[in-house]
Parts: structure tokens; C-alpha cells; sequence
């Protein structure tokens, strides 16, 4: 018992000291070979990328304020002053494939569409005026929408308010609690607020649970303009953020990638700004979702003026060669661990056990953060069948003296 301590002690004192902060980025301008842990320090030249164009939206959405993608089917919705209708949307051509009412709920001002395993959320919570006080989230389960012959369905309810927020006086546009962007990770929900004062954004996180909660700050990132949205990536974990700023006459639009960050503190890994094109060309850019790994789609609702109407789009992205590439510190290879392999895997997976560590359980859980599997490891191998698991990314965290976490792709 005294030799497994020791042996416990001297690898994590060993992992400690081997930790180097800095930028792990090699895309970065001061990329850090020998670092081990992300210190969000990471610094990008600016970059542009045009988008491609897909098709212009039906009618019926000129307003889509939203998008989210769930096994190829595509939803979206319009903001305030429209019904409470979610509606499918072909990814071909535009146009409408179906119309499900939310019977129970009032479209106050709908923004944006996050999922689960399990359920789909609707942030109601745009605030222009920055008054509201019946800020809400629509909770829907899948179930409910997988029969297509349901044309209505209900929703539990998540009201909440903003910690920060201690007064309600009106002002259009001139606010910092408005807010059009939601993910669900962690076992939570996460709203990043459109500043219109400072043209920052705000993390808040809540319980997806449904009643009553509050949305507490975590952190803040001068995004230099309007967030609009928000996706996060199944398969990679990264989060896009997408957005607009004024530009001269017109606006111009954006989003931010964050990745190799730490738990559910997505400000402070790797924060990069594509630079996506004029809004006369895009429109108002106002939903995104990935649909496979860094590629994915976004939305833009119709804008129309004096001199020009353009109407609502449809484009795709791929982001595959502006997410962060992290290089491994040699540092790394001497340090007895846990192994899991193969990874990829298809059946199932092995975990080998350093002899220097007591036994300890596992858990596997998808990138929502709801689990799987768990178990006990108390051989040196232990095989664990992974037949009942989709394809896709999972964690894998193996918790004893030393806690190890690893991500793990099924194929």
C-alpha cells in the first residue's frame, strides 16, 4: 500500500510539473510547441472566408431567426411577432416540408434552437428593450417530434432571469441583456447574450431542468459585435458563434470558433474570428448549426430597405482548416496513464491499467454530457462492448487517484 502511494504521489507530482501554459494552436501566430495546457493565449492573423451560397428560403421564413440539425432533418423558426410554429426546411432547395405548432406556448420573441439527446430547446428570450421579465426556454422532447403526423406539441417550460441583472429601464437597443444564442453541454444550457452597449457577449449557464432557475455569468469575451447564435459540434466539441457588425452603411458578418477549452468555460481555450462577408450579399446572418464535425449551415432572415430587399439565405460552411490543431507535449510519453484503445474503435474498447494505480470506476458519456456507460476496472485490461452505442464522440473519464478523461470516436 505504501509503494502504490508513493507511485500515486510521484505521478502527480510528476504531471504537475510538467505542465507548461501557453498557446497550443500551431495555426496561431505564437504557437507554443511545449505547451501542455491552453491558456487561451493563442493569436490569429485575420481571416476571411466566403461561405458557399445554398438557396434562398421559402416565404413563410423570411424571419428564421434559428437553426439546428438532428439527423439530417433541418428546423427553424421566426423570431418576434410570428406564430409559435417550428418548421422542417428542406436543405435543398428552401422550402417548407413541415409545420409543427407548439400548442402551449406563445411566440414572444424566439432566437434560437439547442439540443440534447433527448430533448430540443427553444431560447425565448430575445430582449431588445432589455426589459423582460418572463425570459423562458421551451423544453420539447424528440419523441414528440419524431412522428410526423403530429402537426402539434407541447413543452414544459424553463423561466429564468439573468444573475446580473438588477434593473429593467427600456432601452431599444441600448441593453446588455438581450440575448439570441443557445447550446446545451455539460448537462446544461448555456446562453451567450447579444450586447448592444459594449458589443461583448455574456456566458450564462442554467439547469435544463424544467421551472424556475437562474442564469449565472461565467465569463465574458469582447466579440466586437452582435452574437446572433450559437452551435456546438457533436463530434469535435468545438463551438461557433455567429454574429454581425455595423460596417459603414451595411453590416458586415462574423463568427468566433472556440475550442480546447477547459469544462464548459468556452472562453477561455482558443478564440479565433472568421470574417464571413457583407450582410448585402449573405443577409442578417441569425442561425447556424454543424451538421458533421466542422461543417455545417446557417441561416440569414430577409432585410429589406429603401433601396434593396434581399431576401432570406441558406449557405454552408466548413471550418475543418480554422479549428486549432493541438500538438501533444513530448513531455506527455513518460507519464504512466491509462490506456484506451483502439481509437477509433468500432465494437468495443480496452482500457489498460498502469500497475502504479488502485482500481477505479469509468463512465462514458456522449458530448451533451448524458451517460452511457460506467463501471468497475479492476483487471490491468479491461474490455468494455460498445455494441449498444451510435456512431459518433464520447468521453471517456476514469475516475481513482489520478482522474483521466479521454475523447473517444466510434466509427
Amino acid at each position: 500500500m505504501r509503494f502504490i502511494l508513493f507511485c500515486i504521489s510521484i505521478l502527480v507530482l510528476s504531471q504537475i510539473s510538467a505542465q507548461t501554459y501557453g498557446c497550443r494552436d500551431s495555426n496561431a501566430n505564437n504557437y507554443n510547441p511545449n505547451a501542455t495546457i491552453n491558456d487561451g493565449s493563442c493569436v490569429y492573423s485575420v481571416t476571411n472566408y466566403t461561405p458557399a451560397f445554398v438557396t434562398n428560403l421559402d416565404a413563410p421564413l423570411n424571419e428564421s431567426s434559428a437553426l439546428l440539425i438532428d439527423n439530417d432533418k433541418f428546423w427553424t423558426l421566426n423570431d418576434s411577432g410570428n406564430l409559435n410554429v417550428l418548421f422542417q426546411v428542406s436543405s435543398v432547395n428552401g422550402a417548407v416540408l413541415r409545420r409543427v405548432i407548439i400548442s402551449n406556448a406563445v411566440n414572444t420573441d424566439w432566437e434560437s434552437i439547442a439540443q440534447s439527446d433527448t430533448h430540443l430547446f427553444i431560447g425565448d428570450f430575445g430582449n431588445n428593450y432589455g426589459t423582460r421579465k418572463n425570459l423562458r426556454i421551451l423544453k420539447i422532447s424528440k419523441n414528440d417530434l419524431t412522428n410526423s403526423k403530429n402537426d402539434s406539441v407541447n413543452t414544459e417550460f424553463i423561466d429564468f432571469s439573468y444573475s446580473d441583472q438588477t434593473t429593467f429601464s427600456s432601452a431599444l437597443n441600448a441593453n446588455n441583456f438581450d440575448g439570441e444564442a443557445l447550446i446545451y453541454a455539460n448537462d446544461s444550457l448555456h446562453i451567450f447574450s447579444k450586447n448592444w452597449v459594449d458589443l461583448n457577449s455574456k456566458h450564462y449557464r442554467l439547469s435544463a431542468n424544467a421551472g424556475r432557475e437562474i442564469a449565472t455569468l461565467q465569463e465574458e469575451l469582447n466579440v466586437e459585435g452582435l452574437i446572433s447564435d450559437a452551435t456546438i459540434s457533436p463530434e469535435t466539441g468545438n463551438v461557433a458563434l455567429l454574429g454581425y457588425k455595423k460596417s459603414g452603411l451595411l453590416y458586415s458578418c462574423f463568427s468566433w470558433l472556440l475550442s480546447d477549452y477547459h469544462g464548459s468555460h468556452f472562453f477561455g481555450g482558443n478564440k479565433r474570428l472568421i470574417e464571413l462577408g457583407s450582410s448585402l450579399s449573405l443577409g442578417q446572418t441569425e442561425g447556424i448549426s454543424f451538421k458533421s464535425g466542422n461543417s455545417g449551415f446557417f441561416t440569414s432572415e430577409k432585410v429589406t430597405n429603401s433601396l434593396i430587399t434581399i431576401p432570406s439565405k441558406l449557405h454552408s460552411f466548413n471550418f475543418n482548416n480554422y479549428f486549432g490543431s493541438v500538438q501533444a507535449s513530448n513531455l506527455e510519453a513518460n507519464i504512466p496513464s491509462n490506456r484506451v484503445y483502439p481509437n477509433p474503435c468500432t465494437n468495443q474498447i480496452t482500457i489498460e491499467r498502469n500497475e502504479c494505480v488502485e482500481a477505479a470506476s469509468f463512465t462514458i458519456t456522449t458530448i451533451w454530457g448524458s451517460m452511457v456507460a460506467q463501471g468497475e476496472l479492476s483487471m490491468e485490461k479491461n474490455v468494455i462492448n460498445l455494441n449498444s452505442l451510435c456512431r459518433g464522440s464520447y468521453f471517456v473519464c476514469i475516475e481513482g487517484n489520478v482522474k483521466q478523461v479521454v475523447k473517444l470516436i466510434k466509427l
